[in-house]
C-alpha cells in the first residue's frame, strides 16, 4: 500500500487546529531535529547519541505526527514515511486481528470447555452403559442357561408324558378287554343262573303241586290252576319269609356281638372301681383281650356260623365270667359301705340291649317255629282217595326231610341264643347284678360259694356251660323272668 504525502492545505480537524495554534515550532522543531538525525545516523551508523524511537510506541508517534500535521516529506525521503505508514497501519490491522483471535481462542477455550465437559458426560455415560451392558449380558446368558434348561425339561417332560400315555392307553385297551371279558363271563354266568333258577322252580312247583294235590283234597277241575298258583304264591312268601328272618337273625347276632365286644371294653373301667375296694393282686390281673371274632364271618354259613364264632364267643364270655367271679370273691370280705355301693349299681345300657336283642330274637325264633309247622305237610289230612303216584311221594318224602333239616337247625340257632343268654348274663354278672342277687338272697353260698341264680330255664347245654365255668349243678337255681321284662 502506497503512502500519499499530505496537501499544504490547512487540516480541518479540530485537533489538528488545535495543536498547531498551541506549538507550531515545537512540533517543528522535533521533526527537523528528528530529520536531521536520521540524516546524521545514515551518514555516520553507530555514532548517534540520540536513541532511535524503536517498536510499537515509535511507529504510532510517528503515524500519529504524519497524519496530524500536512508536512510534505517529499525532499526528505517519502519512500521511509510511506513505509513506516504502511507498517503502522498494518501494525492496526494486525492488533485488530490479535484481538479478534484472542476472542475467538476464547470463545474456542470457552467451547472446548463445553466440549472437554460433554465428552466427561459422555465418558461417563458410556461407562454406566458399559456396565448395564455387561450386566444385562451376564442376565441374558443366565436366562438364556434356565431357557435351555426349561427347555430340555419340557422336552423330557413331553417324552414322559408321550410314553406315559402310550402306557395308559395300553392298560386303558386291558381295563377295556377285560371288562368286556366279566361282561361276557356275567353274562354266561346270569344265563347259567336264570336256567338252574328255572330248573330248580320247575322242580319246586311240581313239588308243590304235589303237595297242593296231597292237601287240597277233591277240587274242581276248573279251579285247579288257581288253586295250584296260590299256594304256590304262598310257598314262596313263606320262602321270602324265613330268608328275611334268617337275615334278621344274622344281624341280631352281629349286633349282639358288637355289643358285647362293648362290654368287654368297658371292664378296664370296671375294674378300675373295684381296685379301690380289692387288693392290688387282683389289680394285676389284667384286662379282657379283644374278641377274635371279625364281623365277616356273620356272612359265613350257619353250619361253620355256629361251630366257630360261637365257641370264640363262648371262650370271651367265660373268661369274663371268671374275672367277675374273682372281683366278687375279693369284695366280698370288705365292709359293709362296699357291699351296699355294689348292690346299687344299676345294670347298664348294653345289657339292656342285650336283653331287648334276646328278646326280639325269641319271638323271631317262635314265628319261625310257627312258620315250620305250618309247612309241615300232615299226611293224615289227605283224604284216602288222593293217592300220589311214586314220584310224587319221594319228592314229598324229600320236601319233608328239608324242612326236618331245617327245624333242627332253627332248633341250633335257637340253643346258640339260649348260649347267648348265658354270656348276657355274664355280662350282667360283670355290672353288678348277680352281686344284688347275691346280696338279696342273704348271701348264701354252698360248698363255700355263693348261689348262681339264673334268668331262664337250664337246659342240658346251659348245665354244660355252667360246667365247663365251674359252676356246680347243685349251686344253679332258676329264677323268674324279671331280668327280662
Amino acid at each position: 500500500m502506497e503512502f500519499s504525502p499530505p496537501s499544504h492545505s490547512r487540516p480541518t480537524s479540530k485537533a489538528s487546529e488545535s495543536l498547531s495554534r498551541s506549538k507550531p515550532f515545537k512540533v517543528f522543531q522535533d521533526v527537523d531535529e528528528n530529520v536531521l538525525r536520521s540524516k546524521v545516523d545514515r551518514k555516520t551508523p553507530g555514532k548517534s547519541k540520540t536513541p532511535a524511537v524503536s517498536g510499537k510506541e515509535g511507529l504510532s508517534a510517528i503515524a500519529e505526527s504524519v497524519g496530524a500535521f500536512n508536512v510534505d516529506f517529499s525532499g526528505l525521503g517519502s519512500e521511509t514515511v510511506n513505509f513506516i505508514c504502511a507498517l503502522a497501519s498494518k501494525q492496526r490491522m494486525t492488533e485488530a486481528e490479535v484481538e479478534q483471535g484472542r476472542a475467538e481462542i476464547h470463545n474456542l477455550r470457552v467451547e472446548k470447555d463445553a466440549l472437554n465437559s460433554t465428552v466427561s458426560q459422555t465418558s461417563t455415560r458410556l461407562f454406566t452403559l458399559e456396565q448395564e451392558s455387561a450386566s444385562s449380558r451376564v442376565k441374558l446368558e443366565s436366562l438364556s442357561k434356565q431357557f435351555r434348561e426349561e427347555k430340555q425339561r419340557l422336552v423330557n417332560e413331553r417324552d414322559e408324558l408321550r410314553s406315559l400315555n402310550v402306557r395308559l392307553s395300553g392298560r386303558d385297551e386291558q381295563y377295556k378287554a377285560a371288562g368286556r371279558k366279566r361282561e361276557n363271563d356275567y353274562a354266561r354266568l346270569q344265563k347259567q343262573l336264570q336256567t338252574l333258577s328255572n330248573q330248580r322252580t320247575k322242580d319246586f312247583k311240581y313239588k308243590a303241586f304235589a303237595a297242593a294235590g296231597s292237601l287240597g283234597g277233591k277240587k274242581a277241575k276248573g279251579d285247579k290252576t288257581a288253586f295250584y298258583t296260590k299256594e304256590i304264591s304262598s310257598l314262596e312268601m313263606r320262602n321270602l319269609e324265613l330268608l328275611e328272618e334268617n337275615n334278621d337273625l344274622r344281624q341280631s347276632l352281629r349286633s349282639m356281638h358288637a355289643e358285647i365286644q362293648d362290654l368287654v371294653d368297658k371292664f378296664d373301667t370296671i375294674n378300675r372301681y373295684f381296685q379301690k375296694i380289692r387288693t392290688s393282686k387282683i389289680a394285676e390281673e389284667g384286662r379282657v383281650g379283644k374278641l377274635a371274632v371279625e364281623h365277616d364271618r356273620f356272612n359265613m354259613p350257619m353250619d361253620w356260623l355256629k361251630t366257630n364264632v360261637s365257641e370264640e364267643l363262648f371262650k370271651q364270655l367265660l373268661d369274663l365270667k371268671e374275672k367277675c367271679q374273682r372281683i366278687i370273691i375279693e369284695t366280698s370280705g370288705k365292709e359293709e359301705e362296699e357291699e351296699k355301693a355294689l348292690a346299687k349299681m344299676d345294670e347298664s345300657e348294653a345289657i339292656k340291649k342285650l336283653k331287648r336283642k334276646i328278646k326280639d330274637l325269641k319271638e323271631i325264633v317262635e314265628q319261625q317255629d310257627d312258620i315250620i309247622q305250618a309247612a309241615i305237610f300232615d299226611e293224615r289230612q289227605a283224604p284216602a282217595d288222593n293217592v300220589l303216584d311214586m314220584s310224587g311221594a319221594e319228592d314229598l318224602k324229600e320236601e319233608k326231610e328239608s324242612l326236618r333239616k331245617e327245624r333242627e337247625e332253627l332248633e341250633e340257632q335257637w340253643a346258640e341264643v339260649s348260649k347267648m343268654k348265658m354270656g348276657e348274663f355274664i355280662e350282667s354278672q360283670m355290672a353288678g347284678t348277680l352281686m344284688s342277687a347275691v346280696s338279696a338272697s342273704g348271701r348264701r353260698s354252698v360248698g363255700g360259694s355263693p348261689f348262681v341264680v339264673i334268668p331262664f330255664e337250664a337246659t342240658p347245654e346251659t348245665r354244660l356251660i355252667l360246667e365247663r365255668a365251674g359252676v356246680k349243678a347243685e349251686d344253679v337255681k332258676i329264677h323268674s323272668n324279671e331280668l327280662f321284662d
